[in-house]
């Protein structure tokens, strides 16, 4: 029901106004997956110094790997 209603406020909108959604969700989607890259990179010193053994920074890549997939997936629908 939500994607349905989330069509007809689109198919309301203009060619201008619908342009913008688009922007802004291409812009959304590079930032979060900006914010994930940057959560990688903070794992692999956590891991180094011992403040999260092997299992936990592998659980914590496997989460982030799902959440980037998921967004990159975002990315070619839109």
């Amino acid at each position: 029901m939500d994607e349905y209603l989330a069509q007809v406020e689109l198919s309301s909108q203009t060619e201008g106004e619908r342009a913008n959604v688009r922007r802004l969700g291409v812009a959304d989607r590079k930032l979060r997956l900006a914010g994930l890259q940057a959560e990688r990179r903070a794992l692999y010193p956590l891991r180094e110094t011992g403040e999260i053994d092997e299992a936990g920074f592998r659980a914590l890549l496997q989460e982030l790997d799902l959440a980037e997939t998921a967004t990159v997936g975002d990315m070619g629908q839109r």
